[in-house]
């Protein structure tokens, strides 16, 4: 597996001052406050590719902050430590949360059309 350096920007519900209080104890961390909600959290993951680098550092990153919510989806690019990751860089965005609303990937249906000869269709006829 290879070894990826993470930045995730995340938008928090508290101030990002605390949250970044409770993110100290993770090591090795740099981070950064963007505004008094926001913060960018680099951190270093091994993953067989980026996404799965990613998803590991928001893992540790949501079990320290436990109880805080995420305004907006956090936001993450990665490279590639070493020479491979030399101007290579993906980037995505995660979801905290289960957020498929329970559509399950399913569009409601169309109305049916209703039959000729029925009261609902109303027509206006053209008047001479």
């Amino acid at each position: 597996m290879a070894r990826y350096r993470v930045a995730i920007t995340m938008q928090v519900s508290t101030a990002s001052s605390i949250t970044a209080a409770r993110l100290r104890p993770l090591r090795p961390v740099e981070i950064k406050e963007l505004g008094a909600d926001m913060l960018r959290v680099v951190i270093d993951r091994h993953g067989s590719d980026a996404r799965c680098a990613a998803r590991r550092a928001f893992d540790d990153i949501n079990s320290i902050l436990n109880g805080v919510t995420f305004t907006r989806p956090p936001v993450w690019t990665a490279r590639q430590l070493g020479l491979l990751g030399l101007r290579r860089r993906s980037a995505g965005r995660l979801s905290p949360g289960d957020d498929d609303d329970g559509l399950g990937g399913v569009r409601e249906p169309r109305r049916p059309t209703p039959p000729i000869f029925s009261a609902s269709l109303a027509l206006d006829l053209p008047r001479d």
